[in-house]
């Protein structure tokens, strides 16, 4: 699964979003692999992307959910949040 992150505001200064994944309903290790890493936007650009890997399995399962969490560090003070509620479904 590829995940989006589509920058809002002003693109013109350079920004770096860190992200990771946080497992609510879902298994980090049978149901997706941990994703940890870094966005670099360049001046200009709105959207970055990373790859989230999902493992299929033949289990009868309900709704699994995960989070992915970003940080944005940039002159400006630190922001962080949650801002995407993944689901494999």
């Amino acid at each position: 699964m590829t995940i989006t992150v589509v920058r809002s505001g002003d693109p013109s200064a350079p920004v770096t979003v860190h992200y990771a994944s946080n497992p609510i309903q879902a298994s980090d290790r049978s149901d997706y692999t941990t994703a940890i890493g870094t966005l670099r936007f360049a001046s200009g650009d709105t959207t970055a992307s990373f790859a989230l890997l999902i493992s299929e399995d033949s289990l009868a399962e309900g709704t699994e959910m995960l989070n992915i969490n970003l940080s944005i560090r940039q002159a400006a003070p630190t922001r962080s949040g949650k801002y995407c509620n993944c689901s494999d479904h």
